[in-house]
């Protein structure tokens, strides 16, 4: 079902959400935005709480995960990117 407001054909999506454990919020998104033929789907995500969860949202096709490093880990996927979160812990501890 497509919400008739929402339209991202040609334009970049980016789909967030602040803690995933299966990845089926995602994965419900990540289909409704897709049907609208978008230009790029990037999926952001702070923390990524199981390997199954990992396994699912990296498996929707998006064109790149982005998420920290303060939970699992999902390095053996393509388009994953993982942020470092230690600096900037240490920096605001520091202060």
């Amino acid at each position: 079902m497509q919400n008739p407001k929402t339209n991202f054909k040609n334009r970049d999506a980016i789909i967030y959400d602040d803690v995933a454990a299966s990845g089926a919020t995602i994965e419900t998104v990540f289909n409704l935005v897709s049907e609208t033929d978008p230009h790029n789907v990037y999926i952001a995500l702070p923390h990524l709480m199981t390997e199954n969860g990992i396994e699912r949202i990296c498996n929707l096709g998006a064109d790149e995960v982005i998420t920290t490093d303060s939970l699992e880990s999902g390095k053996n996927y393509k388009k994953f990117t993982e942020l470092p979160t230690i600096p900037l812990f240490s920096e605001y501890i520091k202060n």
